[in-house]
């Protein structure tokens, strides 16, 4: 992780009309997504207590990543947009550039394992996107395999956050994998949500 780099704004992709991702066509937005609004910053000394909670995120990506060796993966805590509109936003993550919030709403579910994950409280293990049936949400064509697992709180009473991980391997997701993956989800589970000191 690059000391100058910005860790409250991250490139992402256009969206189209229907919400739909084209970052496989190449098209980003032209001003990045910046976190400090959802997560209501508004002092130098609230970004510099964030920004550590977030390095720290970004650690515990660099330590899993020395054995998942994904080519993909993200932190996403469940948080409230300008519109009011529950969403997971990603707050964390390695690799190319993708949608900053998914809407945590039943009507985006069916085109979303991350909000599936969000609003159930299940993983949602993809091993062949090609042979997949359920939801799923296409940013980069060349993912062919998916794990999607819930971040609990404490009390493991509700959805905090989701971890999303992806690979351009089928099958990546093996039993050693997804035993990775629950165990980063526990560890978060002590870093989310976010605050603000």
């Amino acid at each position: 992780m690059s000391a100058t780099k910005d860790l409250f704004q991250y490139q992402v992709p256009k969206l189209s009309p229907d919400g739909s991702c084209s970052a496989e066509k190449g098209g980003l937005e032209d001003e990045p997504y910046d976190l400090r609004e959802i997560l209501g910053i508004e002092s130098q000394a609230q970004e510099d207590s964030v920004k550590k909670q977030i390095e720290c995120l970004y650690d515990l990506i660099d330590d899993i990543q020395e054995n998942l060796k994904t080519d993909w993966i993200g932190i996403y805590q469940v948080a409230t947009n300008k519109e009011g509109i529950s969403v997971l936003v990603k707050l964390a993550y390695q690799g190319r550039p993708s949608r900053a919030e998914f809407p945590l709403t039943e009507e985006f579910a069916p085109l979303s394992n991350n909000t599936t994950v969000g609003l159930t409280g299940e993983p949602i293990i993809i091993q062949s996107v090609a042979q997949h049936q359920g939801a799923y949400y296409k940013c980069d064509g060349e993912v062919n395999s998916e794990a999607c697992l819930p971040i609990f709180d404490k009390n493991n009473s509700k959805v905090i956050g989701i971890v999303d991980a992806e690979d351009f391997k089928e099958n990546h997701f093996d039993e050693h994998n997804v035993a990775l993956l629950e165990q980063l989800c526990l560890q978060l589970s002590d870093y989310l949500p976010i605050t603000i000191d």
